[in-house]
């Protein structure tokens, strides 16, 4: 019986008769060492350690213990340590002297010489602590002892041998024991991280049990997982898992229950980013966890509200420096928006000896990639990108040993794949760049550059390229009016009338409409109409009324009085944007009004714009119209 008349727990047990380093209390404890383990003992030559890690299930341990072994030295030494606890050591006449640091105070004793000389000789050797005193017996004879008060809070890694001194010893049947330790909780937590979003983490805590006996079949796992003071998620069950929206560190405490047994603990979880770059031309800085340091080459007037300019000179590329999270890759998605100038073919992504993407003529995408497997080239079919028009562009890499692919994919469509393997090894003094190298550029516009640490798979891809705002917002070009023909006004007159057909033979329906106007406006009237579905007009006491009608309901608003100015010389800017969800009339940034609206808007073949020479049209000027809309086309039934 140990402490208190209870059967003692064994906690730890290593006999080495099997020439292995395994424990036979088959809590799983972790064990290392630097000696050698044979059927005879542990070896443990100067400076060499058996280190045991006093995880959760042992430190909690602490109100009682029996730490034996048998131990032969040859040099004297350091024989047990637990950093700023425990430390038992032989000195060269074979004295013994313990160390232990309770909660109450710090206590010490040291034997007469020639207890344990270095002689070789095999002794058996045990520390017992019981809260009342510590002691120490070898071969079964008490040589020193000490009165105690408190607990002892073992925790880290309990270190048998000396890491910086010259103990030389043979180690065999290495035990701990504890009687107050019996059936105590112990909670143990493993995670892991999914392989393609490393912001998705697996918890396990199936290794949690009691000392000894079994959980209750109906034992709870409470999880709560923390963002500083804010919970971003709770689950319940041995094995969750948790998504977290972004890079960064929290806490996640589990609790569980076992009949009249309960614990906590709580565990900090370091979250890697996979958006490993973020920039957008309207702020050209890496918005993503990792602030990336971004260098831009520009020239004059490179960026505007279309985008960053390519003009053949100007790039955007991430530093040499400060960047690890950009120097492999076995796997990435790198996104971006691409608008290519007509005629216009050359390079538009490249890092030295790993990846380089360019358009070629006729629209076609070329993209090559050099991992340790080798160079993988492929292209598109012609037409992958149209001149002009925003396309959003994706190049997902998966390295696979032994399946893995590169994808290229425009708004969404899986356009060329090649089977490739490998990684792609880079070096740090190796920018990533969009745009000029010492090979041509391709000249247009880029904007919602990312990269991703993970290979996206088509599904994630078709949602991002719906759901970027640069070409939704672009949409197709269906009109664009400067009425600059050389005639000394270079603007629309509402005195003349002016008829534009807005689509073809085909059946189309636009998703959303986008509508850029000046104006300068003498009196009240109508400004514009598609057919019967768009009406723009100008009320007497300045405010302006829009009707909308769709597949789905009629729409309308009017703003409040003044909106524009009438009268004056003045010009107005006005938008109006249908984005499927509302409509909305805005001047010089501001809206003006606007209301709900759903449903697709028609411009069917016949659709016709019309400006003026009208008995209810406005009076005054009109310049820089453009309509934009995204658009469906379907066949005519």
């Amino acid at each position: 019986d140990a402490a208190g008349g209870l059967p003692a727990t064994t906690l730890l047990s290593l006999d080495f008769d099997g020439g292995d380093l395994s424990d036979a209390a088959g809590l799983g404890t972790d064990l290392s060492t630097t000696g050698t383990v044979t059927g005879g003992g542990l070896s443990l030559g100067a400076g060499e350690t058996l280190v045991v890690d006093l995880d959760q299930k042992l430190a909690a341990l602490t109100p009682d213990f029996t730490l034996s072994l048998t131990a032969q030295v040859s040099d004297a030494g350091i024989l047990i340590a637990n950093p700023g606890v425990l430390r038992v050591s032989t000195d060269a006449d074979g004295a013994v002297t313990v160390y232990l640091n309770t909660t109450e105070g710090s206590y010490n004793f040291t034997t007469y010489d020639g207890i344990v000389p270095a002689d070789g000789v095999a002794r058996d050797i045990a520390l017992t602590f019981d809260g009342d005193q510590l002691s120490l017996t070898v071969d079964g004879t008490l040589v020193g002892r000490v009165e105690t008060e408190g607990a002892v809070e073992l925790s880290g890694d309990l270190e048998l041998g000396d890491s910086s001194g010259a103990l030389v010893a043979v180690l065999d049947d290495v035990s701990l024991t504890s009687a107050t330790a019996q059936d105590q909780l112990f909670i143990a937590v493993d995670h892991s991280v999914a392989e393609d979003d490393l912001q998705t983490v697996v918890y396990d805590a199936g290794a949690t049990g009691l000392m000894a006996s079994d959980l209750d079949a109906d034992a709870t796992y409470e999880w709560v997982f923390m963002d500083g003071d804010t919970v971003v998620g709770t689950a319940t069950g041995a094995v969750v898992t948790q998504q977290y929206d972004s890079a960064g560190s929290y806490d996640v405490t589990l609790t569980v229950t076992s009949g009249d047994y309960s614990d906590s603990v709580t565990r900090t979880t370091e979250v890697a980013g996979d958006q490993l770059l973020s920039v957008s031309a309207s702020d050209l800085s890496d918005s993503s966890s990792y602030d990336t340091t971004v260098i831009v080459q520009t020239s004059d007037e490179v960026t505007d509200e279309s985008g960053f300019r390519l003009d053949g000179d100007s790039k955007i590329m991430t530093a040499r420096s400060g960047v690890s999270h950009l120097e492999s890759f076995d796997s990435f998605t790198i996104e971006m928006a691409l608008q290519v100038d007509t005629g216009s073919t050359g390079v538009f992504l490249h890092r030295y000896q790993s990846f380089a993407a360019s358009v070629e003529e006729d629209g076609v995408i070329r993209v090559a990639l050099e991992t340790s497997d080798g160079t993988f080239v492929m292209e598109t079919e012609a037409g992958a990108l149209t001149a002009e028009e925003w396309a959003h562009v994706s190049l997902v890499f998966d390295g696979d040993d032994t399946d893995g692919a590169l994808t290229l994919y425009v708004d969404g469509e899986a356009l060329a794949s090649i089977a490739v393997s490998g990684e792609v090894s880079t070096q740090y003094m190796r920018n990533i760049t969009f745009g000029n190298t010492w090979v041509d550029s391709v000249e247009g516009y880029i904007d919602d550059i990312a990269i991703y640490a993970t290979a996206k798979d088509s599904d994630w891809v078709a949602e991002a390229a719906a759901t970027n705002e640069t070409v939704a917002q672009a949409g197709d070009q269906i009109v664009a009016l400067d009425f600059n023909d050389g005639s000394d006004a270079d603007t629309f007159v509402f005195d003349q009338t002016l008829e534009v057909d807005l689509a073809d033979d085909s059946y189309v329906t636009a998703e959303t409409l986008d509508i850029d106007v000046a104006v300068q406006l003498d009196s009240a009237g109508v400004l514009l109409e598609i057919d019967d579905d768009l009406r723009i007009e100008i009320n007497e006491d300045a405010s302006v009324t829009v009707d909308l009608v769709t597949d789905e309901d009629a729409f309308t608003f009017t703003t409040a009085a003044d909106a524009v100015e009438l009268g004056g010389s003045d010009w107005d800017d006005l938008e109006l944007i249908y984005d499927g969800a509302q409509v909305a009339l805005s001047a010089g940034g501001t809206v003006l009004g606007s209301t709900a609206a759903s449903g697709t808007f028609d411009l069917g073949a016949g659709t016709v714009l019309r400006l003026g020479d009208d008995s209810d049209a406005v009076t005054g000027q009109l310049d820089d119209l453009s309509i934009q809309a995204l658009l469906s086309q379907d066949s005519l039934v």
